[in-house]
C-alpha cells in the first residue's frame, strides 16, 4: 500500500500513513517524503518503534547527518550523530515557559531536516509545538514584508557549546572543522531552496539575537512582535508523543518548542538526528 499524507492543520503539519521506517525506502518513497516535508513542513509518524541505528538509517535516507552539535562530545559516544535534548524540569507553578527556536541558527549553514525520536515519553504532558514562519510571513502586509527583506539578523552561540570547544577541542560541522563560535549573520527573511517560499528565521533561544541594521531598543520591539505573530494559534501545530513516535521537520521554515508541563517525576527522553543544510539565502531584487 502506498503511504498517505493527511494535512492536520490548514497551515503546518501531516500525518504520514503506511510507512515502516525500519526499511529500506525505496527512491520513490524518499521523493515523496521531501515533497510532503517542503509542503507541511513537519512529518509525523506514530507506532515506528525503531532502535537507535534504525533511526540513524531513516535519516541518512533523506540526505547527509551532521553530528548532534557543532560542538564535541554532545552526542551518543557510541553514535555521535544522535542528539539528547535537554528536558528542563517545571517551574514551580507546574509549567515551564517554551522556548521557541530554530536549531544552529548560529551556525553559517544551518540544518536542513531534522528527525526526533519518542524513547521514553510521558503518558501526560511534555508535547512539541511546531510554527510555520513562512505562513506566518505571508499574513504581513506587503508593506511590512518589504521592510523586513532588507534586514540581517545576528545569532550568537549558546555559551556551553564554547565552553565544550574549549573542553573538548574542535568538533566538526557539515565536514569542516568548528574552532570556535563567532556571531553569525543570516537574512531576517529568507528564502526556501526547495519551495521558494519567503519566511522569517528568528531564533529567541539565541541571546543575544539583534537586527543590524536597527539600535537595540527597535530590534526587542521587533523581534518581540515578529516572534508573537509567528506563534499565533493559526500558524502552530501541537503533538501528543506516543511511544514509538517520530517526528521529521523542515528546519528551515519552522521555529519549534517543547510545552513545559511534563509531571514530576516522569520520564521524557527524544533523540534527535539532524541532516546538513545550506548558507539561508534571502531575498534580491
Amino acid at each position: 500500500m502506498a503511504l498517505q499524507i493527511r494535512p492536520v492543520t490548514g497551515t503546518i503539519g501531516a500525518d504520514v500513513l503506511d510507512v515502516d521506517l525500519a526499511r529500506p525506502l525505496d527512491p520513490t518513497t524518499v521523493e515523496t517524503l521531501h515533497a510532503a516535508l517542503a509542503e507541511h513542513s513537519v512529518l509525523f509518524f506514530a507506532d515506528q518503534h525503531l532502535t537507535t541505528e534504525q533511526h540513524l538509517e531513516f535519516a541518512r535516507q533523506l540526505g547527509r547527518t551532521n553530528p548532534a552539535h557543532p560542538a564535541p562530545r554532545t552526542g551518543l559516544t557510541e553514535l555521535p550523530e544522535i542528539y539528547v535534548p535537554v528536558t528542563h524540569p517545571p517551574v514551580s507553578d507546574g509549567a515551564a515557559a517554551p522556548r521557541w527556536h530554530v536549531d544552529h541558527a548560529y551556525m553559517a549553514e544551518p540544518s536542513s531536516i531534522a528527525i526526533l525520536r519518542a524513547v521514553d515519553v510521558p503518558g501526560l504532558g511534555g508535547d512539541t509545538q511546531w510554527a510555520s514562519t513562512a505562513a506566518a510571513y505571508e499574513r504581513l502586509s506587503p508593506t511590512f514584508q518589504q521592510f523586513l527583506e532588507g534586514l540581517t539578523i545576528v545569532h550568537n552561540a549558546p555559551a556551553d557549546w564554547t565552553r565544550h570547544v574549549n573542553e573538548y577541542g574542535p568538533g566538526r560541522w557539515n565536514d569542516q572543522p568548528v574552532h570556535e563560535f563567532g556571531p553569525v549573520e543570516h537574512p531576517l527573511v529568507t528564502v526556501h531552496p526547495v519551495t521558494g517560499r519567503r519566511q522569517l528565521l528568528l531564533n529567541p533561544n539565541t541571546t543575544p539575537t539583534a537586527i543590524k541594521q536597527l539600535s537595540a531598543d527597535e530590534s526587542t520591539v521587533l523581534l518581540d512582535f515578529l516572534l508573537r505573530h509567528v506563534t499565533r494559534p493559526e500558524f502552530v501545530v501541537r503533538y501528543r508523543w506516543a511511544p514509538g513516535a517520530v517526528v521529521a521537520w523542515d528546519n528551515r521554515a519552522t521555529l519549534h518548542a517543547p510545552v513545559g508541563d511534563t509531571p514530576a517525576g516522569t520520564t521524557r527522553l527524544l533523540h534527535r538526528v539532524s541532516l546538513q543544510g545550506q548558507r539561508p539565502a534571502g531575498v534580491t531584487r
